[in-house]
């Protein structure tokens, strides 16, 4: 029976899911020893039991902006997977649950939230808790430097791709000729027989070039014979009939025609001339080769009329594709060919070595002798990760999060902690190890990916689309002039060394250098005392950095920065100008406050925004930054976003305080009033401004509108009435603070309170539910009653 049911779970239907789901629950907890038995027999229900955490977890995520509520479905799930568990506990045997597998829109658990804070409460260790306390914030940026290498040129093959005519893959059985840096190898021979070709060509380009002399100095004397008989010739005697019945006349003018053609008769033979020979001539088989005399005199020589051996056309020098062979250590990136006019074989690049095409692809006639068609290269390693912007040098804003609990060595002269690298320009979080040394020193060392794509997008870091675990980033404090300053600069850098990629002028491997330039509060320490092997330490650090700032890079031309980077002022009318923040989020829940020093009515815009592209579509240029984008709030009581206006919220003047409440989990934007009201200071709740626009999008079927369900506008393209997209990011996006000026003379400034947390993420959900369960099933187990034998 439970068997039966557990079909049903392969079922595309979501309700038929939902119902199979709690059934099979009940099933198993009645009879614990069903699920092994059931995984032997099916091995496709055994697959599906491997995956189920990871389905459970995918779905908790999804339904998050309803958390503390959940669907039917969600619930169904909860209890297939607590019966599970239970099962596994009560039944000894092998576990079928296997490892978890999300996409790119649903995050990985933080193994440092298990660990106790001194907050003492599981709902700060979970997440639940917005708070800055228990991280210790560090902010900067990372400085990727160009790379020393010849930039390639981009190629034409993404156009014709784009039109449905891009090159076809050169696979075994194709056929090729030599490429355009066939010269440039190291042992550049004439395997293919291209040498023997180009004589056979030039000969018979030589024959067919002497023969089209001979024809023409041919039909120019025939033209000068018929002229010349033309002017003999009487009118009157041309009339006469009897001139007609002249056989040698006939013979003649034959001949005449023949010679002003410049060849022979096609029905006869190439051996015999164009009349009958005479006696003599036929005795004589040497005599045939001689010229013979007609009636009037003219010579007809017999030799132009025989047709002439043509050389034959030679064959082009191909070769046949045998396999596809790696050059270098890169797979796919040569061919082995089998030449057809010298039979040898050889391993060539296509694409190896930076780009280098030895073959070209070619398709030709049945005899071997015209080439069809030429298809070009395909697009290279590096003009790939060149149009994506690697090479250049760019600059990628990040936020370091490290755990406030401290791991100290045997001799407490180094410290461990775990941490969070958040990459906003690459939508990510990176688990990383860091190493506080005695000196100040800091190593931070990449472990995994916690969110974000793994497979795409990462070109100008690592040249290649894929993330790459492992790098090491060693920093140390830097001297600071500025002793009024609130923090220190700690920096250090790193380098890469790509895989893939080679330099096209020696083959040479391709170095990504970067460097990291770190922000954390003047102070900054780890509470030192009687410390023993493995005690947990927290990190306190007295004078706290602000966390968010304005970009200095990254405002429009007519904006001015204080020198503390947290006051914007707007010079001149340029349009709606704006301005971005120095640090985007793309999880968590985040707060800061805007302060309005000088505004009027309607010319200050405070919201989020993604950072667009610039207008040439590329990474050369940066877009140009006079329009209001993104979501946000003006202060004439309206929330804005892609030019519509929506009455929201209340008047604010100069002198008031927005603050600004971004969920990234939940996808919802709320806004703050401090301020003066008739004469009053009050703190106003101005409610959910815009929801539906987490960073991650909401990525299971099924979910309705997603992360709407407060009234509020939804972020995404559809409105109110339509239907919302419930489909998970496939690259999460990151959500950038963002200032919007009009008028010369605005001026805003970033306050100093902020705060700043992770969020929660789906598989401590899912661990907190089957908590419950096990706790219900201990009351349970406690409290049964004894029933008398």
């Amino acid at each position: 029976l439970f068997e039966g049911w557990c079909v049903g779970l392969l079922s595309p239907s979501p309700p038929w899911r939902m119902v199979s789901a709690l059934t099979a629950a009940g099933i198993l907890s009645t009879c614990p020893v069903a699920l092994s038995s059931t995984i032997l027999r099916v091995p496709v229900l055994a697959r599906y039991f491997s995956r189920l955490e990871s389905t459970v977890a995918r779905r908790q995520w999804a339904e998050r902006a309803a958390a503390p509520i959940c669907s039917r479905y969600s619930h169904a799930l909860i209890e297939l997977l607590s019966s599970v568990k239970r099962s596994l506990r009560i039944c000894e045997g092998e576990s079928p649950l296997g490892p978890v597998r999300v996409d790119a829109a649903t995050p990985l658990p933080l193994v440092s939230n298990s660990l106790s804070s001194d907050c003492g409460s599981w709902e700060w260790n979970d997440g639940w808790i917005s708070s800055n306390a228990g991280w210790e914030v560090w902010t900067g940026f990372v400085d990727i430097m160009e790379v020393e290498w010849k930039p390639p040129s981009r190629s034409i093959v993404r156009t014709l791709m784009d039109g449905g005519e891009g090159p076809p893959l050169l696979r075994e059985g194709c056929t090729v000729v030599r490429g355009n840096d066939w010269d440039n190898r190291d042992d550049a021979d004439n395997e293919d027989g291209k040498d023997e070709y180009d004589e056979e060509k030039s000969a018979k380009e030589e024959e067919k070039r002497a023969a089209d002399e001979e024809k023409k100095k041919k039909q120019k004397d025939s033209k000068r014979r018929l002229s010349e008989g033309d002017k003999e010739i009487d009118p009157a005697e041309d009339d006469d009939p009897a001139n007609d019945e002249d056989p040698a006349n006939d013979n003649d003018s034959a001949c005449e025609v023949d010679q002003a053609k410049g060849e022979g008769s096609p029905e006869l033979p190439h051996d015999e001339p164009d009349e009958p020979p005479s006696d003599t001539a036929a005795s004589s088989g040497n005599e045939a080769d001689e010229p013979n005399e007609n009636e009037d005199g003219d010579l007809c020589d017999l030799e132009s009329t025989k047709k002439k051996k043509k050389l034959a056309t030679p064959k082009l020098p191909t070769g046949t594709v045998l396999s596809i062979e790696p050059w270098g250590g890169i797979p796919a990136m040569a061919r082995r060919v089998r030449w057809h006019r010298t039979g040898k074989e050889g391993v060539y690049r296509y694409g190896g070595n930076g780009g280098r095409f030895d073959l070209v692809h070619v398709e030709t006639n049945d005899k071997n002798t015209r080439v069809k068609k030429k298809h070009p290269p395909p697009e290279s390693l590096e003009q790939c990760a060149a149009r994506y912007g690697f090479g250049k040098r760019r600059k990628c804003n990040v936020i370091l999060r490290l755990s406030n609990r401290k791991h100290a060595n045997a001799d407490n002269t180094d410290t461990f902690c775990d941490g969070i690298m958040e990459w906003p320009d690459f939508g990510a979080g990176v688990l990383v190890e860091c190493t506080i040394y005695s000196d100040g020193a800091v190593a931070i060392k990449e472990k995994r990916l916690l969110y974000g794509s793994k497979d795409s997008g990462w070109e100008t870091r690592f040249g290649q689309p894929s993330y790459v675990p492992g790098s090491e980033f060693v920093i140390l404090p830097t001297l600071n002039e500025d002793t009024m300053s609130s923090h220190e600069e700690l920096l250090g850098d790193s380098t890469f060394l790509v895989k893939d990629l080679r330099k096209k002028e020696d083959g040479g491997r391709v170095r990504v250098t970067s460097e990291l330039h770190l922000y954390r509060g003047k102070g900054w320490k780890v509470n030192s005392g009687d410390i023993t092997d493995g005690l947990n330490l927290s990190a306190v650090s007295p004078m706290q950095s602000p966390l968010i700032c304005f970009d200095s890079e990254f405002h429009a031309s007519s904006f001015s920065l204080s020198k503390d980077k947290r006051t914007v002022t707007c010079l001149a009318a340029d349009g709606r100008g704006i301005a971005y923040g120095n640090v985007g989020f793309t999880k968590g829940v985040h707060y800061w406050e805007v302060k309005l020093e000088k505004a009027e009515i309607g010319s200050v815009y405070i919201g989020v925004a993604e950072k667009p592209e610039s207008t040439s579509g590329g990474f050369e240029t940066q877009p140009r930054l006079n329009r209001w984008l993104g979501w946000g709030f003006v202060n004439f009581r309206a929330t804005y976003s892609a030019g519509v206006e929506r009455v929201y919220g209340a008047h604010c003047h100069a002198g008031d305080t927005v603050g600004v409440l971004l969920d990234c989990d939940a996808g919802r934007i709320s806004y703050f009033f401090d301020g003066v009201k008739y004469g009053e200071h009050i703190l106003n709740d101005l409610g959910c401004a815009f929801e539906n626009v987490s960073p991650f999008g909401f990525n299971a079927d099924g979910c309705g509108n997603g992360g709407a369900g407060q009234g509020a506008p939804s972020g995404v393209d559809g409105g109110r009435n339509s239907r919302y997209p419930a489909n998970g990011a496939v690259r999460p996006k990151a959500m950038w603070p963002v200032i919007g000026l009009r008028h010369p003379g605005d001026r805003v400034t970033m306050s100093a309170k902020c705060m700043s947390s992770h969020g929660i993420d789906a598989f401590t959900v899912m661990k907190n539910s089957l908590a419950v369960d096990e706790i219900l099933c201990s009351y349970e187990r406690e409290y049964e009653p004894q029933i008398p034998v």
